[in-house]
């Protein structure tokens, strides 16, 4: 059967703004933020003045552009840029105004695989495994830009969604995907063919480096390649410790509810035996039980 996405739900429209907000998913979050950025992406440079540092602060790169045009095309490049640590984030956020299919593809991907992975993780882990994928993405291709000297610089959210894209096709590798709406096929043999592909185009710009040192790929392919490791990385170690620590979380949940229970039910039995015989009918440890209790409950109430 085809896998076929839906916008995530979680009931926000039945609630005032504020709260809508405050409650929409990860998903819807992420999708917003991106559109927000592009627009902004368009009209800041329409505006003139320092409308083109929106894109220049927030995409991510290794080395500021060199002074002066002849020094830019010769591949020289400026300054360390002490920014990246913000543009490990920022850059997942903008895209090429130029290339619809940019940010389209990238959504696209994300609306596919996103909402259900999300129901799976929770909204918290969805969010630190996307801009965790980001940033692991980012890292690798700063990495490597910083080694070799090479002034480039990288914005989109294929990193991140290369990661979502890969863990989705660990967790449910059978699930079928209609391929321009019309061929389907599993969802593993997408993902692996998306980074077999990077990692060929890669080897083909190291090729192409050692006869032209100037030559520069157009696409960021260690984003992606990046992006996926940190996608096997989560399921091999992140999602298993966050798994750990939610069934520990949701054990002591239901530890100190029924602790609750219990106390409630002690509280009914010494009541009723209050009304019945009187406070005097009560032993020590009962009377323990009923100061414990107040006391508890004076410490919450301030």
């Amino acid at each position: 059967m085809a896998f076929r996405p839906n916008w995530y739900e979680d009931g926000s429209r039945r609630r005032g703004t504020l709260g809508a907000l405050s409650h929409w998913s990860g998903f819807r979050w992420i999708v917003t933020l991106n559109i927000v950025a592009f627009l902004l992406q368009l009209v800041l440079p329409a505006l003139g003045g320092w409308g083109h540092l929106f894109e220049e602060a927030l995409a991510l790169r290794a080395w500021w552009p060199a002074d002066g045009f002849a020094a830019q095309l010769q591949g020289e490049h400026g300054g360390f840029n002490w920014l990246f640590p913000v543009q490990l984030v920022s850059y997942a956020f903008l895209h090429d105004v130029h290339d619809l299919w940019h940010i389209g593809l990238n959504m696209l991907y994300l609306w596919f695989f996103g909402p259900e992975l999300e129901a799976d993780l929770g909204k918290r882990g969805f969010l630190r495994m996307y801009l965790g994928g980001a940033v692991f993405g980012g890292l690798a291709q700063w990495l490597w830009w910083l080694v070799q000297g090479q002034p480039g610089v990288v914005i989109g959210a294929s990193g991140a969604v290369y990661t979502v894209m890969t863990l989705f096709a660990l967790k449910w590798p059978h699930r079928q995907i209609l391929i321009w709406f019309v061929i389907p096929i599993p969802i593993w043999l997408l993902v692996l063919f998306r980074v077999v592909g990077d990692g060929m185009a890669f080897k083909n710009e190291l090729e192409l480096q050692a006869i032209d040192p100037g030559f520069r790929n157009h696409t960021a392919v260690l984003v992606h390649l990046g992006g996926a490791a940190f996608g096997v990385l989560w399921w091999k170690g992140v999602g298993a410790l966050t798994a750990a620590l939610e069934r520990r979380r949701r054990s002591r949940a239901l530890r100190e509810f029924q602790e609750a229970s219990v106390d409630r039910r002690e509280m009914d039995r010494i009541l009723a035996k209050i009304q019945t015989s009187g406070l005097a009918s009560l032993d020590t440890r009962e009377r323990g039980f009923l100061e414990r209790r107040s006391r508890e409950l004076r410490e919450q109430g301030r």
